[in-house]
């Protein structure tokens, strides 16, 4: 149902007196009008609602809009004001006690079976309430829609899954606005702590709240909590730019190689002032000319030989393929970028790189949240067009998507593909943290999900970390692909950014393996229900042109 403004909704603002506008009233007629019952998409439009009643030119009178205003002013504390909510916050001052006590599970929920219950019928029966914000809770889990996907989407994206909402949950360590709770609880593993996004004063999530409140664009990122903080994302325009520059120089992974990688890459991609010149460097990486020359230089040289091979191939051919307008998305992966990423990304981590449309466990595993495989129809998982996983567990971390061949300029299927990367990172990184929850390992504050995004012949490189009300997705760098002989040296930059990039995905993927007692175990598991899965694809719309727009 539409949540746009109409009569019927700004009747409540002519016909209530103003001391029932409150929270739960005005939220109470605007689903029964609406027929809404996602909390984010009643706010946007009640917020709106309130600002056209405030308007000077209105026609509501002056202490409507005095109140209109007062309540656009004091928005959070307005939300706040229900005293359901304020049994929310009762219930997770339970929790904290819970922390404190130390006992098991099944005896603290024997011994308060009763308010238990309570708070799971209270939450049940307002399960499309906005849950109480807190400047330091953890990020809170709100109802999700139950919206049929649209067909155009259903290969690429989401088939039609409906997200119930996850509601109760016993977080054993959620931090709550006591004075004595400020930071972070300890739990019986560790301790769970998220970093708030502060850089100078400026709060990044109350300015990413504040544009999510505005954005009318259902599929911009902040639709599915994912906080847009790369260098062209319309909420980065939001953030001053002195701001955004610290915060990404304060948390950039810098990694240095060693400097005789860095030295032979170097040499190999000197500029040449003929393609045979090419031929030959190619031919002498496969030269040992030293027997004592250390190892990992001849594995380096073997690196740079198998990504330089098909280009140096390509470009000997009776004409460029790469300039051809022949050359098909999957041959440009499995022949171009492929070579580039799966060599750098094998000389660093031992892991299972999989290309060519290969499905996403973690995709299917989201898609099919709360559906009973019995009666319910299983639906299959997304694909990427590359896909890295640990060996042992299976453990999903960097998704790799191309819009199509080096000469495919289509801005529709780069926003297309870039929306359906970053929701799939989203995906990625929830499973990462439900696989270290399941091995009893609580602090997942650093847990981060990767992936690259193909357009034309440039390669972008992402990462994907999870804060305190929000995801945060950040660019790591960019490298390109040379389509003609002449442009090979920017290959020496291409390995260079993939070795670095790769070296923070080894470094964040590598496990500590220690002894978890079972029971500490179960309690770990016991938070996989905090995770809230990303919100189903909103339907596509047809497009429109400028006139239309105007109109």
């Amino acid at each position: 149902m539409s949540t746009q403004s109409t009569p019927a909704l700004m009747a409540f603002y002519h016909v209530n007196k103003i001391e029932d506008w409150t929270y739960i009233n005005v939220m109470n007629y605007y689903q029964e009008k609406t027929g809404e019952k996602e909390t984010k998409k009643l706010l946007h439009c009640i917020n709106k609602d309130l600002k056209i009643v405030k308007d000077p030119d209105s026609q509501f009178d002056k202490s409507r809009k005095d109140k209109a205003e007062e309540i656009l002013h004091n928005w959070k504390e307005w939300k706040l004001s229900s005293k359901n909510l304020d049994t929310c916050l009762k219930i997770q001052r339970f929790q904290v006690e819970q922390l404190a006590t130390g006992e098991s599970a099944t005896n603290i929920i024997n011994k308060n079976c009763e308010k238990i219950k309570i708070a799971r019928n209270m939450t049940q029966t307002n399960n499309n309430m906005e849950p109480a914000d807190s400047k330091d809770e953890n990020r809170h889990i709100i109802p999700l829609p139950q919206t049929p996907e649209n067909e155009d989407l259903e290969q690429n994206y989401d088939e039609g899954v409906d997200d119930e909402s996850l509601n109760f949950v016993l977080q054993f360590c959620a931090p709550v606005p006591d004075d004595d709770s400020q930071n972070a609880t300890e739990s019986l593993i560790g301790k769970v702590e998220r970093i708030a996004l502060i850089v100078d004063d400026f709060d990044l999530e109350k300015a990413f709240e504040d544009y999510c409140n505005e954005c009318e664009n259902i599929f911009d990122l902040c639709y599915s909590d994912i906080m847009d903080l790369r260098p062209t994302s319309k909420f980065t325009t939001k953030i001053p730019e002195s701001v955004w520059e610290k915060f990404i120089s304060s948390t950039y992974p810098e990694h240095k190689l060693p400097e005789t990688w860095e030295e032979i890459i170097k040499e190999v991609f000197k500029p040449k002032n003929s393609f045979v010149e090419w031929i030959k460097a190619l031919q002498e990486l496969r030269i040992i000319s030293d027997k004592n020359e250390n190892y990992e230089n001849l594995i380096i040289k073997d690196m740079i030989y198998n990504i330089l091979a098909p280009f140096v191939k390509a470009f000997k051919a009776p004409y460029n393929i790469l300039k051809s307008g022949d050359l098909e998305e999957n041959q440009y992966n499995a022949q171009f970028i492929n070579p580039i990423l799966s060599n750098t990304l094998d000389i660093l981590c031992n892991v299972d790189w999989r290309i060519l449309e290969f499905s996403i466990e973690s995709s299917k595993k989201r898609r099919n949240t709360n559906l009973d495989p019995i009666i319910d129809k299983v639906l299959s998982a997304k694909r990427a067009d590359g896909l890295a996983r640990l060996w042992e567990s299976q453990e999903e971390f960097f998704v790799f998507e191309l819009t199509g061949s080096p000469d495919n300029d289509d801005l529709t299927e780069f926003h297309l593909h870039d929306y359906k990367l970053i929701r799939t990172m989203r995906d990625v990184l929830n499973q990462r943290i439900i696989c270290r929850l399941n091995d009893g390992t609580c602090n997942n504050q650093d847990i981060a999900s990767f992936g690259a995004l193909g357009y034309c012949t440039e390669i972008s490189l992402f990462w994907c970390t999870m804060h305190q009300k929000a995801y945060c997705v950040r660019e790591f760098g960019s490298f390109k692909v040379p389509l003609i002989w002449e442009d090979l040296p920017i290959l020496s930059e291409a390995i260079t950014t993939c070795l670095k990039f790769f070296s923070f995905i080894k470094e964040n993927t590598e496990k500590q393996k220690f002894f978890v007692d079972p029971k500490k175990k179960l309690f770990s598991k016991r938070k996989i229900h905090s995770v809230a899965p990303n919100p189903p694809t909103p339907d596509r719309p047809k497009k429109r042109s400028k006139k239309q727009k105007a109109s």
